[in-house]
């Protein structure tokens, strides 16, 4: 379950299906979305402590701690969404290990603040990421990869997220209109028939989505 306010910067409200089966609410607005990025408007103090952390998750990434434990640890510091966006900034950089992207992008509140960080990664002030990040991918594209890179019992699964996410729509504010379209197209993204495969020549394919 998620709730928005009805202004841009507003606070949202998510309750987020956790690692351990448990579920836990968070709060927070766009701009907190965006600290560990160092981007946004917030305490710098925080800003820092959402950098460190982040830098502590990749790092037992790196000796072999399984991610879910290092989610489940990440989103269990508070209940800010600020430890919402480390987690799916780690599920985004890593998700082949264990679909760790499903439990997020069943809502669309998260697909929005995802877009709403992709374009403050045009920020001077955010911390530089590596040239092969994916977080330098908007959301769908990133998605369209998990995709068309999973095998038949993956490509269920990721179809089986499109049809929660339809069921979330109400997450989003829909004062100006758009909001089913916008949330049926994201859910088209996660369904392998919606993609076209053609010849591009050079042995190269071309990958294009039938979106609603």
């Amino acid at each position: 379950r998620a709730e928005r306010s009805r202004w841009f910067g507003g606070e949202v409200t998510i309750e987020l299906d956790l690692p351990d089966d448990q579920s836990r609410t968070y709060r927070g607005t766009d701009q907190v979305w965006v600290w560990y990025r160092g981007a946004g408007v917030g305490p710098p103090a925080a800003m820092s402590a959402l950098l460190a952390l982040r830098e502590w998750a990749t790092g037992e990434l790196e000796r072999g701690t399984p991610l879910d434990d290092i989610i489940s640890e990440v989103v269990g510091c508070g209940e800010s969404i600020a430890f919402v966006a480390v987690a799916v900034s780690l599920a985004v950089e890593n998700f082949e290990e264990g679909r760790p992207l499903d439990r997020f992008l069943c809502h669309p509140l998260i697909w929005d603040l995802e877009l709403h960080r992709y374009g403050q990664e045009h920020s001077p002030v955010r911390v530089p990421l590596p040239d092969d990040s994916r977080l330098l991918n908007r959301i769908y594209e990133i998605v369209a990869m998990a995709v068309i890179s999973s095998d038949e019992s993956g490509r269920a699964a990721w179809r089986r997220v499109g049809q929660e996410l339809i069921g979330h729509i109400g997450e989003l504010d829909d004062t100006s209109g758009g909001a089913d379209l916008r949330v049926r197209r994201w859910a088209a993204l996660l369904d392998f028939d919606s993609y076209r495969l053609e010849g591009a020549g050079g042995g190269m394919i071309r990958v294009s989505p039938d979106l609603p």
